[in-house]
């Protein structure tokens, strides 16, 4: 990064990697600005609409200038009777003049949290879900291509490969890694270029061979620090805990600033049992990159585990504000909420988590039980609940969670049949029988049997000793049907 000197040509310095995705991929993002303009009808190449015909690049016009050059630019091809807004939709005339509040509307975007920017793809009026974008935990495209920008001004092709091959590595696209790898032997490496190499190999779960890469980084270029610190997490995730500790003590010796050595060293001393040496580390990680959300949220993770479910909040609510589009860190903020007793605020943070992660089967799974079992300090929303479970089951057809959530929350909206059909289910796929018996004791008394059901549940309550989140409500509730405790 720090190799281009002033005075030296950009285009020397850059190369630039683009990304052909497939078409129907959702994403829509901060810097997609040229790409929709490109994609509109309007767009005919050279000679058409671009960005200096409504933006000045010297000045800052106001809204009203802005409207006004918009309005001439769309003028200059169409007439002003094609738009019939003030007649089909009943805008005021002044709303009307404004041609990009219809056809280029501002959207929320996939890549930067509660940032709302303008969608310069022309087309016709959109709903406001469309305008909420695309969700935070969208998968990445299934398939798609780098390419090299302007190609020729490269004399050697092999390195215009390379370079698309380790932007798709970027991209998570690991299938090639074997042809940049007999490329970059071709092309005298880089390290950086051995480090992306690398990290295809690890990407596509092949530790021998980025251990090979690394290990020549190491030998070559002893000051490489990511190459150590991606042998020792590599010497970590083989079983070799001590070894990794080693290579990290050593490398933050040379590097005391090192925020990620001590991240990875925390987790390294983690599984030795070595809690607070853990929790320090990670202190030291945080104090250096206090604006990461990963080293917070692993000591969120370490103190709940740990019980301290106090001091595991004020570090997951930090890591939240910081990413709030993560739905792992939003679901582990509820869950020590929840253990710290504040389930109301539980419920509020996997609720506004949804918003953004629509399809998190964790978010669904534990908000779907707060709608539909009984708490204290929370109003049930049965027909909430049912939604929730739905989509869980849209995506995990196979999970017994998912069945059971959908019995908890059909019986909880007086819907009877579902619930049995579901528990019929549940119990077919092996799902846990100490929820599926309590829910049946509940069914059974609803549907006029209470003696049967009464007997039901005081045979299983005994033995109902392990309690999670979906069994503790269900027991609120067999409280209330049974007037039990």
């Amino acid at each position: 990064d720090f190799s281009y000197r002033p005075g030296e040509p950009l285009g020397d310095y850059l190369v630039h990697v683009d990304f052909d995705k497939p078409p129907d991929h959702p994403s829509f993002e901060v810097n997609h600005h040229g790409y929709r303009l490109r994609e509109s009808p309007c767009w005919q190449g050279p000679g058409a609409p671009g960005c200096l015909d409504c933006h000045d690049p010297h000045a800052k016009l106001s809204p009203t200038e802005i409207q006004t050059r918009t309005r001439d630019t769309c003028l200059s091809c169409h007439e002003s009777m094609d738009c019939n807004v003030e007649e089909v939709m009943q805008i005021p005339q002044a709303e009307a003049q404004d041609c990009a509040r219809c056809h280029m509307p501002s959207r929320f975007s996939s890549d930067a949290i509660h940032i709302e920017v303008t969608d310069h793809l022309i087309q016709k009026p959109i709903s406001d879900e469309e305008r909420l974008g695309p969700a935070a935990d969208i998968p990445p495209p299934t398939a798609f291509e780098a390419r090299v920008n302007e190609p020729q001004r490269f004399d050697v092709e092999a390195h215009v490969r390379n370079w698309e091959i380790m932007g798709e590595i970027i991209g998570n696209k690991s299938s090639n890694v074997d042809a940049l790898d007999a490329g970059l032997a071709e092309t005298d490496a880089t390290a950086a270029e051995q480090l992306v190499l690398a990290q295809g190999y690890i990407d596509a779960d092949r530790a021998d061979d980025a251990r090979r890469v690394l290990e020549q980084i190491s030998t070559e270029h002893p000051d490489v620090a990511m190459a150590q610190k991606n042998l020792a997490k590599l010497e970590f995730d083989a079983g070799e805990p001590a070894q990794a500790r080693q290579r990290l003590e050593k490398l933050i010796e040379s590097d005391p600033d090192d925020a990620a050595a001590h991240q990875l060293r925390a987790a390294v001393l983690q599984s030795e049992g070595r809690i607070d040496e853990a929790i320090a580390a990670l202190e030291r990680s945080i104090a250096l990159r206090g604006t990461d959300p990963a080293p917070l949220a692993q000591l969120g993770l370490l103190l709940a585990s740990t019980g301290r479910f106090g001091d595991a909040i004020p570090a997951l609510q930090r890591a939240e504000a910081l990413a709030p589009g993560n739905p792992s860190t939003a679901y582990n903020l509820g869950l020590a909420l929840w253990k710290a007793e504040r389930q109301a605020e539980a419920a509020r943070v996997w609720n506004h988590a949804l918003t953004r992660s629509p399809n998190a089967p964790r978010l669904l799974q534990a908000a779907g039980i707060t709608q539909s079992l009984p708490w204290p300090d929370l109003e049930l929303d049965p027909t909430r609940g049912v939604e929730l479970a739905r989509r869980l089951l849209q995506g995990q057809a196979a999970s017994p969670d998912a069945m059971l959530l959908l019995a908890a929350a059909s019986l909880a909206a007086g819907d009877h049949p579902t619930a049995a059909e579901a528990l019929n289910r549940a119990s077919q796929m092996k799902a846990d029988l100490g929820a599926i018996r309590l829910m049946q004791s509940m069914l059974i008394a609803e549907l006029g049997n209470e003696a049967q059901g009464y007997e039901l549940y005081q045979r299983v309550r005994p033995n109902i000793t392990q309690l999670n989140m979906l069994r503790q409500g269900l027991l609120n509730r067999a409280g209330i049907v049974f007037d039990a405790p």
